[in-house]
């Protein structure tokens, strides 16, 4: 008689629990380093000195934000007239002219704060769909909230800022752009118009992420796999996040009025002629680590 050999089954992708840590304790320590570096900011981060704690571009903010209040106050239409592109980002000016008038300062910081701990959380769920080990994802994690010149703590230090708010945007557009590379839907991309389209109105870079959507359509092997028609159906509505993105640049133009001379054209020569290779190398860092 022949002998049966059994055939052992394969062995199952390890669970975060098999890898060393459950994922209710891999979000509740996520939790205890965000609460504890911004308690540590609140304690020891001083208040930037610069134009009386306003900061750099925060003054142009707040004088944004004042504009704002003034309209709102009177009941009319907006007619923002200053700098740009700082009088093109109403957004987050338009928020705390709804939040705290009459301390803007005030106002900046509660919802960077908020903007800014939503947007760890939205890292950190980027880092556990992509890094394969919860304690590396947590490593990292780490280090992003002890980034000396993070967001987290930039927010004690220069409160009047737009950064947090337009992170958070980013970061849940690209949340979308990652679900629809790995299973394309519809809803994907009608959710994306609506955060690049919302994005836009904190800061112009957040536009730049609706040209992704045809992008991760046309390339994502998930939506290649698809019936011709279907298929068709995703690459067309795929243009709707670049028209929401310029319905909302059309509605900016319409409110607001540069007094000043700047161009983008402009800024990029600046850069080229007037920043240092330093500079750049640090860019570097904060963007991607050393």
């Amino acid at each position: 008689m022949e002998s049966r050999q059994s055939v052992a089954p394969a062995p199952a992708p390890a669970s975060p629990a098999a890898r060393g840590l459950r994922p209710a304790w891999m979000w509740l320590t996520a939790a205890i380093l965000v609460a504890a570096v911004n308690l540590a900011s609140v304690a020891w981060q001083p208040l930037t000195e610069r134009n009386g704690g306003r900061g750099w571009d925060g003054i142009l903010y707040h004088f944004v934000t004042g504009q704002i209040a003034q309209w709102l106050a009177a009941g009319s239409a907006f007619a923002l007239k200053g700098p740009s592109p700082f009088i093109e980002r109403i957004g987050a000016p338009l928020l705390v002219a709804l939040y705290s008038p009459d301390d803007v300062q005030r106002g900046f910081l509660h919802v960077n704060v908020i903007a800014n701990l939503a947007s760890a959380m939205l890292i950190f769920v980027l880092l556990l769909r992509h890094v394969r080990s919860p304690r590396w994802a947590l490593g990292c994690f780490a280090l992003y909230l002890l980034y000396w010149q993070g967001a987290t703590r930039n927010n004690y230090f220069e409160p009047i800022s737009v950064d947090s708010t337009t992170a958070f945007f980013i970061l849940t557009a690209l949340l979308l752009l990652d679900s629809l590379w790995r299973a394309p839907r519809l809803w994907h991309l009608a959710a994306l118009s609506a955060v690049v389209s919302l994005g836009t109105l904190f800061h112009q870079t957040v536009a730049v992420l609706a040209l992704l959507g045809p992008v991760v359509c046309l390339t994502s092997p998930a939506a290649q796999r698809r019936d011709p028609g279907p298929r068709r159906r995703l690459l067309s509505a795929s243009v709707l996040p670049l028209v929401a993105v310029a319905i909302t640049w059309v509605a900016i133009a319409r409110i607001t009025s540069n007094v000043g001379n700047y161009s983008p054209v402009n800024t990029v020569l600046h850069w080229i002629t007037e920043k240092s290779l330093s500079s750049y190398l640090h860019a570097w860092c904060i963007v991607f680590g050393p």
